[in-house]
């Protein structure tokens, strides 16, 4: 059985092989563009259905879907934002656990999307 310090030393001992921050955003980022270059659809991802894909792939949680959305709202993608936070949303909506991601952060990180993406139907002028 490890102890809480045991479990520290060995964490710090193999710290430089986690995954940074940067290494965490980098993916997603790569991730965009594979979902962009073969117009993949967020719920597709989300559900682990990849086209022609013999492998289902495992299915993303609220969390994941949310993670991802609030990763490109923070770098202003608006586009992502919106199409990642709707998949959460359908998710919550559809009775999933939502582990500490309340439907309220969703729904402000999408309404603001909406409003970047289509100002006009806000009275907007962008």
């Amino acid at each position: 059985m490890f102890s809480t310090i045991g479990l520290l030393d060995a964490i710090a001992k193999h710290k430089n092989q986690f995954a940074t921050k940067e290494d965490y955003e980098g993916a997603i980022a790569a991730f965009f563009r594979v979902q962009d270059t073969y117009k993949v659809d967020p719920r597709e991802l989300a559900e682990g259905r990849l086209q022609n894909s013999v492998i289902k792939s495992p299915q993303m949680r609220v969390l994941d879907t949310y993670d991802i959305g609030r990763v490109a709202y923070l770098a202003n993608d608006m586009d992502h934002t919106k199409s990642w936070m709707q998949e959460a949303l359908r998710k919550v909506e559809s009775g999933e656990s939502s582990e500490g991601v309340s439907k309220f952060n969703i729904l402000d990180h999408l309404s603001y999307s909406f409003y970047q993406v289509y100002p006009r139907c806000f009275g907007g002028f962008g």
